[in-house]
């Protein structure tokens, strides 16, 4: 394996012939002497190589610890979200009647047994049906509303829908609208998109379609209950006629109007001794934790409904073995980039040396030349200090410790890495459910904030559970946002990461600018050394030149040229 550098010239394009008049390999000469300054570029090149590859060791940390966050500190993420009540405390229920209503619970609930003796009603939305209404002949719900003959006179309509106004037409000049208003072109707008954008508004809450069987526009409240009827009063033509006129204004027979009703239920009072009715705005409601949706009323006669909930201590406790196995494997990950060996003998290749290797040998080079590059560093160190303490350091106000539920730290070699006692942690689930939540997620009554001052940290860090404390240390290192310094987390401040701004902005990118300055420099002295010594080996072969021009003037004066 080649360990100098060969040198190429940094000279590319000059014609250059040296030895006419000495006869010596000036080229050969001036590349050995130009060795030298080709090592100290080399040197160069190599050190900026181990800041590229210590930037993409830290990233690939970064992105570790980024997969953690998403997969145990998401809320989007239900089935893995540690730092809700439902992963800890959580519930099996079942009904006698899933026909009829179905129930989940969550982490305020209470086991035991719910019946319920009649479902009287359910809960129904306001419905105003039109009168019949046909299309002109050759027109659709994809005409716009000007084909459709929908639009007044002076080509302006303008209706209200519980507090939201739509105007079809253009606004006079001047006009001032309200922030919930709706503009619309009559001369672009199908029947088919203006119900699409009244079906979208969330403020105006209800749902424009034409029945094709019955003929005629139904319109309905997105909600249920009886407080829906108010629809009535809030549905009114501002100028023009266009609700009259697609017939949901009209005072005709035809015309329909359905009151939303509020669901009832009648539930069994606890022993027995009578019931009680629960009135609903809608179909799916919670009591104590419990969560019914109802899907029909009950027949006379029918025999009550049992709602039982059991508590399911496999589900919370697979959920905290899943975190305490990703936990380990992170753990692990960041402990071998602490301890990798350091091959100080396998430097980053020049150019030259990979030349002079196969694919296969720079490749295994390279994994030498990479391990170690982040051994002890102060960084990774922390995270591991500061996650192994937040899970062992007592929580304020809760009696029991991961010791105390089953979760132990191994034999000091495992370098942080945690076991469970199953029974013993499926024991605390079952018995003591409340304590172990608490342990978990025991919320501080300071939020998290990269500005706390050292008195709020150390208060948010004591009355704060377990979880939160992973997630602190998690935002300390990979937070995207800012504190009051500008600065983002620890490991984006040092290497960055893709897709953020710190991908280019961060502390080892300007460490490779600053190279990258340094080599340019030492390329530019390398060129002005390689031309220095071309002039002298120039100077050296005129001298020699002129020498000998003058030898031969005097061996002819000398005769010493004649035979």
């Amino acid at each position: 394996m080649p360990v100098d550098s060969t040198y190429s010239t940094y000279s590319p394009g000059m014609l250059r012939i040296g030895g006419l008049a000495s006869g010596l390999d000036v080229d050969s000469i001036i590349q050995d002497l130009m060795r030298i300054e080709q090592m100290k570029v080399d040197r160069l090149k190599q050190e900026r190589q181990l800041v590229e590859w210590r930037k993409e060791a830290y990233r690939e940390i970064t992105n570790l610890l980024r997969a953690f966050q998403d997969e145990f500190f998401n809320m989007l993420k239900t089935d893995t979200y540690m730092l809700s009540s439902n992963t800890y405390k959580t519930f099996n229920v079942t009904s006698s009647a899933e026909a009829y209503v179905t129930a989940t619970a969550n982490a305020s609930a209470m086991e035991g047994s719910y019946a319920i003796t009649k479902i009287q009603r359910l809960a129904t939305p306001t419905i105003i049906k039109g009168t019949t209404w046909a299309f002109p002949d050759g027109k659709t719900l994809d005409s716009t509303l000007e084909q459709l003959g929908l639009v007044a006179a002076d080509g302006r309509a303008e209706f209200s829908i519980n507090g939201v106004t739509f105007l079809i037409g253009t606004p006079s000049e001047g006009e001032e609208l309200s922030g919930d208003t709706v503009v619309i072109d009559p001369t672009k707008t199908s029947m088919r998109q203006l119900m699409n954008i009244i079906n979208t508004n969330s403020k105006a809450g209800v749902n424009l379609f034409y029945s094709s069987i019955e003929k005629r526009f139904i319109l309905q409240t997105k909600a249920t209950g009886a407080a829906t009827i108010s629809l009535y009063q809030n549905m009114t033509d501002v100028t023009g006629t266009f609700l009259r006129d697609i017939g949901l204004l009209a005072d005709g027979a035809e015309k329909e109007k359905i009151d939303g009703t509020d669901a009832v239920v009648t539930f069994q009072k606890v022993g027995g001794t009578g019931t009680i009715d629960w009135v609903s705005a809608t179909n799916t409601f919670t009591i104590d934790g419990v969560t019914y949706t109802l899907k029909n009323t009950t027949p006379d006669g029918m025999a009550p409904i049992t709602i039982t909930v059991t508590q399911d201590v496999d589900r919370a406790y697979n959920a905290i073995k899943n975190f305490v196995d990703k936990y380990n494997e992170l753990i692990d990950k960041i402990n071998g980039k602490l301890n990798e060996e350091r091959f100080r003998d396998y430097p980053p290749l020049t150019d030259a040396q990979k030349k002079e290797m196969s694919e296969k040998e720079i490749e295994l080079w390279e994994q030498k030349a990479k391990s170690g590059l982040l051994r002890g560093d102060s960084i990774l160190q922390n995270i591991v200090y500061n996650m192994r303490r937040a899970l062992v350091d007592a929580v304020e106000g809760v009696g029991i410790n991961l010791s105390s539920i089953g979760i132990t730290t191994g034999s000091y070699f495992e370098r942080g890495k945690l076991h469970i006692d199953e029974n013993k942690l499926k024991e605390a689930l079952r018995n003591n459910p409340e304590q172990v939540m608490q342990l978990f997620i025991k919320k501080s009554s300071i939020d998290y904030s990269p500005n706390l001052d050292s008195d709020s940290r150390i208060q948010r860090y004591n009355e704060s559970g377990l979880m939160y404390r992973i997630s602190d240390v998690l935002m300390d290192n990979i937070r995207t946002t800012r504190d009051k310094y500008g600065r983002k987390g620890i490991l984006l401040e040092k290497a960055g990461i893709v897709g953020d701004i710190t991908e280019f902005q961060n502390m080892m990118d300007a460490e490779l600018r600053r190279l990258d300055k340094r080599i340019d420099a030492a390329v530019e002295a390398m060129i002005r050394q390689e031309n220095r010594y071309w002039a002298q080996f120039t100077a050296l072969e005129k001298a020699i030149q002129r020498m000998n021009m003058q030898s031969m003037w005097l061996m002819q004066q000398m005769g010493m040229n004649q035979y």
